[in-house]
């Protein structure tokens, strides 16, 4: 039998099942299997524990039914659905109820929930499954009704025409109003109280890489494609705010640019390059993780105005803009004659974190951690993504605070300032540093900005004030 697979709560669990050693090693854990449950048993396949430790036997019907009627058929899927279906019959275990006892009230407000502490289509996950589930127990008679609104849907599937049902709430694309980010008093207090608890070696590289998402916006593939010789160049120069340059390969949409990097966040980067990232390239050297043949040596490098070349194990002389992510993960240099990865962000082998779920991993670590005395009210559960609304949503209000608050007298000509509030766009601004490929992308962030609507509803009132009637 498999570990446990929803973490460490107590209530509701997911087993993966073992057939060839899964009977009787349940059994030896004190989990019996019912007759039925046994007798349709699959090597690999889940089974949800309840409160009382049985297992649950109308919810794992459910799942032993489930790849003939919804085409969720595959292992992993399996596993997703038992894994949505774990939550929200935690959530209503929490409360003393089963799931077949839930109003429509008690469904909408696990909803709003969701909604608050998971992406977009998380919780539109979670709604699917619930609604698969329910229409299931209507038709075994668990429940008298779907406690969720439903729409009729037609499409065209195969050249034939199919009329099913969706619920109403789920949506293609999340809207302004569902935007996730954190203020700066949020973000300090997750890295105090979430990312600081973490053991020290994969706090250091989640500290660096976080706040310099938080600062610059980078998208999380962008961010950790980025090699070292790219920070030290940044780093190297003077003033309040470096700059580093992203790729073109490592870009969505190939929109290599520029990011800021804000001196606190240069000063994070250099201490996990001293400490974290050194020891890591110590041990991964001790074990000798670096003498593989996948490994790429880089030689020669030099700096060509943006960008890097490198004569590499081949003998060509390439640009290092060129080399997509995966390349730029096999890559190794020597800059004091021991090999170590040109990557920076590494794990605590040493190796350049090649897989988005381990940063996905640590996100989860330290929001678990912050959530962990917390009521759920008060829980928040940080993506590398919410770190880009986050950086947008402040920096877009900075940026227009500048512009109107330009002063006619602090420049030799009055003029400019006329000209610098048609030529300077803080929205255009945003969009270059987002790397955003539309305006509308962008355009998003205006709406949640308070004092834009300030401004809006003055406005009306003094027209109102101004009306004759």
């Amino acid at each position: 039998m498999g570990a446990d697979r929803t973490g460490d709560h107590p209530v509701l669990r997911v087993r993966v099942l073992d057939v060839h050693r899964g009977v009787a090693a349940l059994a030896d854990r004190g989990i019996e299997l019912s007759s039925a449950v046994a007798a349709t048993a699959r090597d690999g396949y889940p089974v949800l524990i309840g409160p009382d430790g049985t297992p649950d036997g109308a919810l794992n019907a459910y799942l032993r039914l489930l790849p003939g009627r919804s085409g969720v058929s595959s292992k992993q899927s399996l596993h997703t659905e038992a894994q949505h279906l774990a939550v929200f019959a935690r959530w209503f275990a929490e409360r003393t109820m089963t799931v077949w006892d839930a109003t429509p009230d008690d469904v909408a407000e696990f909803i709003a929930y969701r909604k608050a502490t998971v992406a977009m289509s998380t919780w539109s996950g979670d709604l699917q499954v619930v609604c698969r589930l329910y229409v299931w127990g209507v038709e075994k008679g668990y429940c008298e009704r779907v406690p969720v609104a439903m729409r009729a849907r037609t499409r065209r599937v195969g050249g034939t025409t199919v009329t099913d049902r969706v619920p109403v709430a789920s949506q293609a694309s999340p809207g302004p109003a569902h935007l996730r980010y954190l203020t700066g008093s949020e973000f300090d207090a997750w890295i105090r109280e979430g990312v600081g608890r973490l053991p020290a070696r994969s706090a250091g590289v989640l500290t660096a890489f976080a706040v310099t998402a938080h600062r610059t916006g980078a998208r999380r593939a962008e961010l950790s494609a980025v090699l070292k010789c790219d920070v030290d160049r940044a780093c190297a120069t003077d003033g309040p705010v470096a700059r580093l340059w992203l790729a073109e390969a490592t870009c969505k949409y190939h929109s290599a640019r520029h990011v800021f990097v804000p001196a606190r966040a240069v000063a994070r980067l250099r201490s996990y390059e001293r400490f974290g990232r050194a020891e890591a390239i110590e041990k991964a050297r001790a074990a000798g993780r670096y003498n593989g043949s996948h490994w790429v040596h880089a030689h020669e490098l030099r700096s060509h105005a943006d960008s890097y070349t490198a004569v590499l194990g081949s003998g060509d002389r390439v640009r290092l803009d060129s080399l997509d992510a995966a390349m730029r993960r096999r890559l190794l240099w020597s800059p004091d004659g021991q090999p170590e990865p040109l990557a920076f962000f590494l794990t605590q082998q040493g190796v350049p974190v090649a897989d988005e779920g381990l940063w996905n991993y640590y996100f989860r670590a330290a929001s678990r951690v912050y959530n962990r005395d917390r009521e759920v009210a008060d829980h928040m559960w940080v993506t590398p993504h919410m770190l880009r609304h986050s950086m947008a949503t402040s920096l877009l209000g900075y940026l227009c605070d500048a512009l109107l608050s330009a002063d006619p007298d602090e420049l030799a000509d009055p003029a400019n300032v006329v000209l610098a509030r048609h030529v300077y766009d803080p929205v255009r601004e945003l969009m270059r540093l987002l790397g955003h490929r539309r305006l509308e992308s962008t355009y998003r962030y205006v709406h949640t900005l308070r004092r834009n609507q300030d401004a809006v509803a003055a406005t009306v009132s003094k027209w109102d004030r101004e009306m004759p009637t």
